[in-house]
């Protein structure tokens, strides 16, 4: 059975705020982007909204 000191970490674990959807988001994309240029293997859907995201980068 658990101490309660690590089901008061679990508890603030799973309470604390992380980042938000918006940096997840930007993160994510950040992220796949780098991948789409450094070259790797990424699926068609993934290899397209890199693209869509480079675009909408640079043209807006």
């Amino acid at each position: 059975m658990p101490t309660n000191n690590q089901l008061v970490r679990e508890i603030e674990r799973v309470l604390s705020p992380g980042p938000t959807p918006e940096a997840r988001s930007a993160a994510y994309e950040a992220e796949l982007v780098r991948r789409y240029h450094a070259g790797e293997c990424l699926t068609c859907a993934d290899k397209r909204e890199a693209r869509r995201i480079i675009h909408r980068n640079t043209t807006h």
